[in-house]
Formats: structure tokens, C-alpha cells, sequence
């Protein structure tokens, strides 16, 4: 908490705070136990200096995966062009080996630039329809039909319009 206001969603915590919890790895890296840098740091318990740890760990993990990510969709994208490459040479030689090879590289450099992008994670997508009956709605309309309930029921067959009488 900073000023007295808790901080909701991806907002970053008050430079001050992220001081703090870095310094509480600092001495989590050196063998203090939580206690004893909840102690050192003036938290209430324990729990406040592992949450604070762990927070400065996370962040840590994502600065470090941010600055990696360019280098490997760097070299995914040139595996791709190679890959796909070989495929091309494989096709025009009628290679069916090198094409082959050279499609299982591009395919897996294409997987992996996917997975770097984050287009692997699916949204949650949820759909409504505007003026569609609830499901209790179905439910009680259903129960009517089958308890015969449902107003007027005509008995009818149907026939194929096109075909000759007495067919």
C-alpha cells in the first residue's frame, strides 16, 4: 500500500515499494530467513516479507524474459526463413526429403514465434445475445411442450409437394 491506497490491477507498485521489496530479496539472497528480514524491513509478520520477496522475484523473471524476448523472435524468424527456404529448394530440386525437412523447421520456427508473440493463450470470449430467452425461460417453455401444455398442437404430415398424387 502507498499513501494508504491500494494499487489494483497491472499498475506498477511506488518506487519506493519496489525498493523495498528488492531489498528484501537482497537479504533473502543472502540467507535471511522471513522472519528476520520482516525484522530488518519493519513488516508485521513473515508473510509481508516472502509476499515481498516473491514480488521482487516476479519482477525480476519479467524484466528478464522483456529483454530476451527481441533476441529469440529475432532468431525464430530466421530459423522460419531458412526453413522455409529448404522447403523451396526442396520443391523446385523435387526433393521430397529436403522439403520435407525443410517445412518441419519452418513450422516449428512459426510455433515458437507464436508462443514468443503470446498468440498461443486464447482469450476468455464470452457471447450474448441481445433478446435471446434466459435458460430457465427454455426450460419452462420446454416442460410446457412436454406436459402438452403448449396451446394448440395441430397433427399434420408432411408431403413432397412435387410428387404425383397417390404417390
Amino acid at each position: 500500500m502507498t499513501d494508504g491506497k491500494r494499487r489494483r490491477g497491472n499498475a506498477s507498485p511506488a518506487p519506493d515499494t519496489m525498493a523495498k521489496q528488492q531489498r528484501c530479496l537482497d537479504l533473502a539472497v543472502r540467507g535471511l530467513t522471513y522472519a528476520e528480514i520482516a525484522e530488518e524491513e519493519g513488516y508485521a509478520g513473515e508473510s509481508g516479507a516472502r509476499a515481498a520477496v516473491h514480488a521482487a522475484l516476479k519482477r525480476a523473471a519479467t524484466s528478464a524474459a522483456e529483454t530476451v524476448r527481441p533476441l529469440m523472435i529475432a532468431r525464430a524468424e530466421q530459423l522460419w526463413t531458412h526453413g522455409f527456404g529448404v522447403m523451396l529448394e526442396g520443391r523446385d530440386e523435387r526433393d521430397i526429403d529436403k522439403f520435407v525437412k525443410g517445412a518441419s523447421v519452418a513450422d516449428k520456427a512459426l510455433a515458437r514465434l507464436v508462443r514468443l508473440h503470446g498468440l498461443d493463450q486464447v482469450p476468455a470470449v464470452q457471447v450474448t445475445v441481445e433478446g435471446a430467452p434466459d435458460l430457465a425461460q427454455l426450460k419452462r417453455e420446454f416442460a410446457e411442450l412436454l406436459d402438452g401444455a403448449g396451446g394448440d398442437v395441430v397433427d399434420g404430415e408432411v408431403v413432397d409437394g412435387d410428387a404425383p398424387d397417390g404417390e
